[in-house]
């Protein structure tokens, strides 16, 4: 099947150059999304459905800072929990511990697919506390990601010193895309499948908001990818396609709410 993608990174730290070796174009009229929001951020986009990849920024200096992974780091964080063992399958239950949490979608059991659509920190919490800290260093080593650092507080993707740039998120995206991180397969293809959140006839979003504190939703999205299929390819029925919310906090992001 001819699929062609498009990458994003929204309100997320980015320097495109050295991984299409060319420079983005500047995009000065998105600084209207955060504008309207009173916010400040970066965004850049790289368009791999042409013969050659393209890619664009606002805020060239912010995008190339590293920052705190927050939730996507559940993209990486889910495929480490796989490969350990931690977790077996999209089926899996993780029992709530029947402490209530100021997100109501947190307070009740969750698989894989509902903890990473809710951002349940608590089940991710519970990967780290099973893998440990040096196997969490040993798998930010073996794939590279950010500053590799599991040091500060817990959870460290949120609280502690993790830091990861926009650019490391797009190479992150584009490996997984390719099946070509250091991880099984069917792993990967499983991730990507949590990762939709949206589906039209010839198009897949997939996407991972960003949360940057435990007791609250404070920013809209932080990386998305769309991936375009044959015309005549079937809608998935996947149930996550049908996520109205999902969709509505996705145009959120898109207008910088």
């Amino acid at each position: 099947m001819n699929r062609r993608y498009l990458l994003l990174s929204a309100l997320s730290p980015l320097l495109l150059s050295s991984a299409l070796g060319r420079t983005p174009e500047p995009r000065p009229a998105w600084a209207r999304f955060f504008q309207d929001a009173d916010a400040q951020g970066t965004i850049v986009v790289l368009d791999e459905r042409g013969a050659t990849p393209w890619a664009a920024v606002h805020a060239r200096e912010r995008a190339g800072q590293r920052l705190s992974p927050a939730s996507t780091f559940k993209i990486p964080h889910s495929l480490f929990a796989l490969d350990a063992g931690v977790v077996r399958d999209e089926f899996q239950t993780f029992h709530w511990d029947g402490k209530h949490r100021s997100v109501p979608a947190w307070n009740a059991d969750q698989d894989l697919r509902s903890a990473f659509r809710n951002s349940a920190v608590w089940v991710y919490e519970g990967f780290a506390r099973e893998m440990g800290l040096a196997r969490e260093q040993a798998y930010l080593h073996k794939i590279r990601y950010g500053n590799q650092s599991v040091a500060g507080p817990m959870p460290f993707w949120v609280d502690g010193e993790l830091a990861i740039s926009a650019e490391e998120q797009i190479a992150l995206l584009r490996a997984l895309q390719r099946n070509e991180l250091p991880f099984s397969i069917a792993h990967q293809r499983l991730v990507k499948d949590i990762m939709v959140v949206e589906a039209g006839r010839d198009w897949i979003l997939r996407a991972k908001r960003l949360v940057d504190r435990l007791d609250r939703v404070a920013c809209r999205c932080g990386v998305l990818r769309v991936e375009h299929r044959h015309a005549r390819a079937p809608r998935r029925p996947a149930q996550a396609h049908r996520d109205h919310a999902a969709r509505a906090e996705l145009d959120r992001c898109a207008a910088g709410a």
